[in-house]
């Protein structure tokens, strides 16, 4: 299974956040752990070689490793939407939260440290 460069510097970044939440010494484990899934997320889709779309969704999914208690499915459904201005976010959950929810829980992802504004957009912050 190939991964291209960028994706493996990408891939990078996640394992260090993990690796730090983990607690993890030398990072090694979390980083294979990373790419593993990224790998998995990639032949669940039915390709052999790890894109984008693999990235954003172990982005989306980091936020239950920075707070593994209170992250929920509202913060890894933002984090999926990223990147996005709020009234885009907003409008992308309407059918399942509301404006409520979703602004409490653009608040929860900052104070984390798992998004932050970059102009008028939210990003993820890995």
């Amino acid at each position: 299974m190939a991964v291209p460069k960028p994706r493996k510097e990408d891939l990078k970044r996640i394992g260090r956040v993990l690796a730090a939440v983990n607690n993890d010494e030398t990072g090694f484990r979390s980083h294979r752990h990373v790419i593993a899934m990224a790998k998995a997320s990639s032949l669940r889709q039915g390709r052999d070689e790890v894109n984008e779309e693999d990235v954003s969704l172990l982005k989306a999914l980091s936020v239950l490793w920075l707070s593994p208690y209170s992250g929920d499915e509202p913060s890894f459904r933002i984090m999926l939407t990223l990147p996005a201005s709020t009234s885009h976010i907003i409008d992308a959950l309407a059918p399942l939260y509301s404006r409520a929810t979703v602004y409490r829980r653009l608040q929860r992802l900052e104070q984390l440290k798992a998004v932050k504004r970059e102009g008028g957009e939210w990003i993820p912050n890995l």
